[in-house]
């Protein structure tokens, strides 16, 4: 039996619409293996409508392993909007290029993006402690990231990480607003405080350009 996502949906009662994409689009996988939830991120290569998606391969390499008919979750931003949808691998090709062939989607979940919008994205985090976290997703405001031990509600953390666009975040100060741990994986959602605004201006800017297209 193929390992499987969840049966949640992707965002909760959102609306449902017909697909939009772009080639070379970022998209982000999520997907449970051996009872481990992983997530990766990939490059959309095309399409044809209304039967498959072409991708790269995930930047994950224990992704490498998994089964042609594995479900999983697909995330993507596209023109300000969060877009999602569940779907399964069809065919992977490693000559003469790694491919992944995944089901197209008949319908996918859009949530419009609010003052502060949360972009899925998959940046590795140290805190003050050296420990290695994950990011869920970040804004402006703050970030989820997954970790291995989980730290208090309040409790201050400083965070450095780099992002894609070349710029450093270091010891960036922020504080536990929310912990939610599964038999799967412990998610942790960090506001950030205002002391640093020029990082944080860093971190908008950025931001602001993926929501623009700017930066792909």
């Amino acid at each position: 039996m193929n390992d499987s996502v969840s049966e949640n949906e992707v965002f909760g009662n959102e609306t449902k619409v017909n697909p939009q994409f772009a080639v070379g689009l970022p998209i982000f996988f999520e997907l449970t293996m051996k009872n481990k939830r992983l997530r990766a991120q990939a490059e959309l290569v095309g399409w044809v409508r209304p039967k498959i998606l072409i991708t790269s391969i995930p930047l994950d390499s224990r992704l490498v392993v998994v089964q042609r008919g594995t479900e999983m979750i697909v995330r993507y931003l596209f023109e300000g909007q969060v877009f999602g949808f569940h779907t399964r691998l069809l065919h992977k090709q490693n000559e003469p290029m790694t491919l992944w062939t995944l089901e197209y989607p008949e319908l996918v979940e859009v949530k419009n993006l609010r003052r502060s919008p949360r972009i899925p994205l998959l940046l590795e985090v140290r805190n003050h402690r050296g420990e290695r976290w994950y990011t869920v997703d970040i804004s402006a405001h703050g970030l989820c990231v997954t970790v291995d031990k989980e730290p208090r509600m309040g409790d201050p953390v400083l965070l450095t990480f780099n992002l894609p666009d070349g710029n450093k975040i270091e010891n960036l100060e922020g504080s536990v607003v929310r912990i939610n741990s599964t038999t799967e994986e412990k998610q942790v959602g960090i506001n950030f405080t205002e002391d640093d605004p020029e990082q944080l201006n860093l971190l908008r800017t950025f931001l602001e350009n993926i929501q623009k297209r700017k930066y792909t």
